[in-house]
């Protein structure tokens, strides 16, 4: 008895007349042709049998009954034909792809999955091929050196032209049209020299924090530079002539005040043990304050709008997927704020010892009478800073954070805009990458 084993591709379900129905002519020669249905095959007419309407995922619907119907049955196999020849449809999801082509065989594409397991078969002593009419499988079929057999022209399907698929013509036609009439979007990312990017590295210095030793050797160090004075000048007091040119007529003078023991002891007591505590908190500190300054890895998504209109309230948000989170770059520093930063983790300087003073006449009648000439003026600003700041209207066409700009960093962020133009320039969006 001659026999032959056929592994078909999805083509022959689908784009052909169902397989109980074909002529089997070609194969007249032969007692007995077993279809063997592999994995990839099954896998691939699942796919498509929910795909949509057309007549495809009809064909493949009706396929999957019939896989279903012989799986039911208990057996693996059908049937679909008693003679001249018999032909007997197998369900042989237990073969696997050879694995020795590896290297020249793709099995996570589809029709190189297919050939891998033909190949499998063919180590049987039946003579086998592979039944299609793709050039895909073909080509690697070939390859590999795997016969191939061509689905007899009787078997082809007619070329679908039913008005449903009209229909969907149609439908598509009017989808294409509405898109071209409304907001477009292209989007890529890019790096700091605006060259697209597939993936975005980065650096993040970790500081840890100081051990109690250095930060002894640190306090040792920062009270032998800064020693606590004990010298607090004269404690008699003092006066002298005080020489003003132009002023000789009038008799002025200046006098020595010493330190009082009440500012001895505060600074003594008080100030000076106040600076070392504040400064060692500071050094135990010093790492976060080091990891606040450390700016994070950024990324640049450019999206513009392509469209033929306008794209109304538009909303763009960033969402991380993975062990990471994101937060829109903080708004930049004024200078006081900027000036404030910069002073944050310095260690502060130490109290000033009291030594007395030197006090004069003309000193005090210039500041009384410079008080006296700037009061109206400082009413003046006063009343100045009641007046409500002038608000500027937001431009309709700029993007503007969501309100409750988030300051840490989160799972998303999003920006607004009331009017995004088509056709003007791509807009830049940036945003900074914390790791979880």
């Amino acid at each position: 008895m001659r026999a032959v084993n056929l592994v078909p591709d999805t083509n022959i379900f689908e784009q052909c007349v169902p397989l109980a129905t074909a002529d089997w002519s070609t194969w007249s020669d032969c007692d007995e042709v077993n279809v063997l249905v592999t994995r990839p095959a099954i896998r691939e007419i699942d796919r498509h049998k929910n795909r949509g309407s057309d007549r495809i995922s009809d064909k493949a619907r009706a396929v999957s009954k019939l896989f279903n119907e012989i799986l039911d049955s208990g057996k693996l196999s059908k049937v679909i034909r008693e003679s001249r020849p018999r032909v007997t449809l197998h369900l042989r999801q237990d073969v696997k792809p050879t694995k020795d082509l590896d290297e020249r065989l793709d099995y996570d594409v589809f029709d190189d999955h297919l050939v891998g397991c033909a190949h499998a078969l063919s180590s049987e002593q039946t003579p086998c091929y592979l039944l299609t009419g793709d050039a895909g499988p073909k080509a690697s079929a070939i390859m590999v050196g795997i016969l191939i057999a061509a689905p007899p022209s009787s078997w082809k399907l007619s070329a679908e032209n039913d008005e449903r698929e009209k229909e969907n013509a149609r439908l598509k036609q009017e989808l294409a049209r509405y898109k071209r009439a409304e907001p477009q979007f292209a989007v890529k990312a890019i790096d700091r020299q605006d060259l697209e990017v597939k993936q975005i590295t980065g650096e993040v210095k970790r500081f840890d924090p100081l051990t109690l030793t250095e930060i002894d050797e640190a306090m040792a160090l920062l009270q032998s530079l800064h020693p606590k004075a004990t010298d607090f000048g004269s404690k008699t007091p003092q006066q002298r002539p005080l020489l003003v040119t132009g002023l000789a007529h009038m008799r002025m003078g200046e006098t020595f005040v010493p330190a009082t023991d009440r500012d001895i002891v505060k600074y003594s007591d008080e100030d000076y043990p106040e600076w070392l505590k504040i400064s060692r908190q500071r050094l135990s500190g010093i790492h976060q304050v080091l990891q606040k300054a450390e700016v994070p890895p950024e990324f640049i998504w450019i999206l513009q709008n392509i469209g033929t209109r306008p794209a109304e309230d538009a909303l763009v948000t960033f969402l991380s997927k993975g062990t990471f989170l994101v937060r829109p770059p903080p708004p930049p520093l004024d200078e006081d704020e900027e000036d404030e930063a910069k002073q944050v983790g310095a260690l502060a300087p130490p109290p000033r010892a009291p030594s007395g003073h030197w006090r004069n006449q003309l000193s005090e009648l210039i500041g009384i009478g410079t008080a006296a000439r700037f009061a109206g003026i400082g009413q003046a600003v006063r009343i100045e800073h009641l007046m409500p700041p002038r608000i500027r209207p937001r431009d309709k066409n700029a993007f503007y954070p969501e309100p409750g700009r988030p300051s840490m960093p989160g799972r998303e962020f999003a920006l607004q805009c009331q009017q995004w133009r088509h056709g003007a320039d791509a807009e830049h969006f940036v945003g900074q990458l914390f790791g979880l």
